[in-house]
């Protein structure tokens, strides 16, 4: 039975901190003290639980999400999805997102572990029920059979 599992559209760095640092400093994205600084609670778990783990193929999973066209200028509700300064998104958030989901991650799962979900931004509230009734019912679907 799979016991991790990761959803997304949110920030997240990766490995030991000794890792981190390095990835963040050779790709040039913030200094070693920024970057620590940055490392949130779902971050550490996600290394805890997937970067650091063993044997990730028996019981990690990851869900990502990408949402497509996100309204910025609705900072009230954009905030609950990306990282945002004032009303300007966070971009060394979103690199560190990058370096995660799209460089750390796939080396730990296999793509089989790894599912993917792209959703359009609705409206000004982002996600919601009526609009994307079909997203929430795959994404339960496919966790209630990954996990089982």
């Amino acid at each position: 039975m799979r016991n991790s599992f990761l959803s997304y559209a949110m920030t997240m760095v990766v490995a030991s901190d000794d890792l981190i640092t390095v990835a963040g400093v050779s790709a040039g994205v913030v200094s070693i003290k920024r970057l620590l600084y940055c490392i949130v609670v779902t971050e550490r778990e996600v290394r805890r639980g997937i970067i650091n783990a063993k044997d990730t193929q028996k019981h990690c999973l990851a869900y990502i999400r990408n949402i497509e066209n996100i309204n910025v200028s609705s900072v009230k509700f954009a905030r609950n999805f990306i990282d945002m300064i004032g009303r300007d998104v966070d971009e060394e958030a979103e690199s560190l997102l990058s370096i995660l989901r799209d460089e750390l991650l796939p080396t730990r799962l296999a793509d089989s572990n790894i599912v993917h979900f792209t959703v359009e931004w609705s409206r000004e509230v982002g996600l919601d029920v009526d609009t994307h009734r079909d997203y929430l019912r795959q994404f339960c679907e496919i966790f209630y059979r990954l996990v089982n």
